[in-house]
């Protein structure tokens, strides 16, 4: 069951961000997902050193999609906002289809996500770690 603390107004936009950021990760768009975290985003993901940076992120990106398209699923079952941060929980599924094969690798996990809002009142990705693996 979902749990949500927080304005509805903060909760529907953080679940619009989160859609925002399958979406782009669906077309391959580096600058559309650059521009939904923090400049000084950091990312851990399981036996992988942290992605720090929205620059380190752009090139983990560009270089994921030259081999692979990106198909993920965030379930996002729990959202609480305090002030202009926030943090949400999910379950976090993907699936990637290498280029050169077109197999389909399933990876599932679960993920926690910490937001922050910024000067402009805009929530964007802060933090993250998942447990993501291959299934």
């Amino acid at each position: 069951m979902a749990h949500y603390v927080g304005s509805d107004k903060d909760i529907t936009a953080i679940r619009e961000l989160v859609a925002a950021w399958d979406a782009a990760m669906r077309a391959q768009d580096v600058r559309a997902l650059s521009r939904l975290v923090t400049g000084d985003c950091v990312f851990h993901g399981p036996g992988q050193e942290p992605i720090r940076g929205r620059l380190a992120l752009e090139e983990m990106l560009s270089d994921v999609f030259a081999s692979f398209s990106v198909e993920p699923e965030l379930r996002v079952e729990e959202i609480v906002v305090s002030g202009d941060m926030a943090f949400f929980r999910a379950i976090d599924d993907a699936v990637a289809v290498p280029h050169a094969s077109g197999d389909r690798l399933m990876a599932s996990g679960w993920g926690m996500t910490i937001l922050m809002r910024d000067e402009q009142g805009i929530w964007r990705f802060s933090r993250g770690m998942n447990t993501r693996v291959r299934v």
